[in-house]
């Protein structure tokens, strides 16, 4: 008996018997693979515009019970890699609301059809979670503005022309409502973009919220470029009072006047007039902390142009902070 099945382990482990072995049990998963099952599943279910359970491998989803049919193999992907099956869906296309009710609930046959029509390889025969409510008071949506968080490093002599431009500049959010009500403006992805001689245009992603719905989800940008020139001018320096009174015969600015370098669009052409365009400081006789933003410590404020045309802009001024004195009288 020993002997048999020393002869039968030698046979077992020869490479023949085992390539044969690897051969059959591939058949055998081939055939049973491609025939039709029924099992039940969990379905992972991301519902945007509310808030999603988050999983220990850091993603927010439902885990959908359900009942499925489909050939084995759609069964052994779907259990293998999850997350690739993800079905998204937006909250507002399965809400039904109850009449005198504080609450919404999501309706089955309607989540049953977004899913029928989105689960890959799997035909759904229907969802055991019958009943999942959303109290109203928790739901809101608005829209709020986009800030663009894009950035350049424009050389050779060229200047961005005006701001920059999104399409669309708001968007709509949906979700709980202490989470929309703290928002007030979302920025855009960080994009930095390479020197160029024409116009920047392109697509940028808006910065995700957890349990936030965001529609669209990207917004396109566009900055406009053209060459500048400088321009150097020296000015005298305006005084004005708190409530933007030219008085500088009250007071004194030591010095009296500053340099101003302009960088001046070649679109503009021969259009743009220094002269037009006064630097000043703002200062109250009354509170030396009326503005802050002017106001550097006492008696030394900062120079300003201001209402400049599009396609002008400041390089720099120098001084660019004066001493102002009041006058004996």
């Amino acid at each position: 008996m020993l002997k048999q099945l020393k002869i039968l382990l030698k046979r077992v482990s020869e490479p023949l018997f085992i390539l044969f072995l690897i051969i059959a049990s591939a058949v055998w998963y081939m055939i049973n693979l491609n025939d039709t099952y029924q099992q039940d599943i969990k379905i992972p279910l991301h519902i945007d515009g509310i808030e999603n359970p988050i999983h220990a491998d850091g993603e927010a989803y439902f885990d959908v019970h359900s009942l499925a049919s489909g050939k084995g193999y759609a069964f052994l992907l779907h259990n293998l890699f999850p997350k690739s099956r993800l079905v998204e869906i937006n909250i507002s296309d399965i809400l039904r609301k109850d009449d005198g009710s504080n609450k919404q609930s999501i309706s089955i046959p309607a989540l049953e059809n977004i899913v029928s029509n989105r689960l890959k390889d799997l035909t759904l025969i229907r969802i055991y979670d019958t009943n999942v409510d959303i109290n109203l008071d928790s739901y809101t949506e608005k829209y709020i503005p986009i800030s663009p968080y894009i950035t350049h490093d424009l050389k050779g002599g060229y200047m961005q022309i005006g701001g920059t431009i999104l399409d669309p500049c708001s968007v709509l959010i949906k979700g709980d409502r202490s989470i929309i009500n703290s928002i007030d403006s979302l920025p855009t992805a960080p994009l930095k973009l390479t020197a160029q001689y024409n116009n920047f245009v392109g697509k940028v992603d808006i910065i995700p919220r957890t349990g936030v719905m965001i529609i669209p989800k990207e917004v396109t940008y566009k900055i406009q470029t053209d060459r500048f020139t400088e321009l150097k001018v020296y000015s005298n320096i305006e005084i004005h009072t708190a409530d933007g009174v030219s008085d500088s015969y009250g007071y004194t600015s030591i010095p009296s006047k500053v340099e101003i370098c302009f960088n001046i669009a070649q679109s503009m052409g021969t259009t743009f007039t220094p002269s037009m365009y006064k630097p000043y400081i703002e200062y109250d006789p009354q509170n030396l902390h009326h503005n802050k933003n002017n106001q550097i410590e006492k008696n030394l404020y900062k120079v300003r142009v201001d209402e400049l045309p599009i396609g002008v802009k400041v390089q720099y001024i120098q001084p660019q902070y004066i001493t102002v004195l009041k006058n004996k009288r």
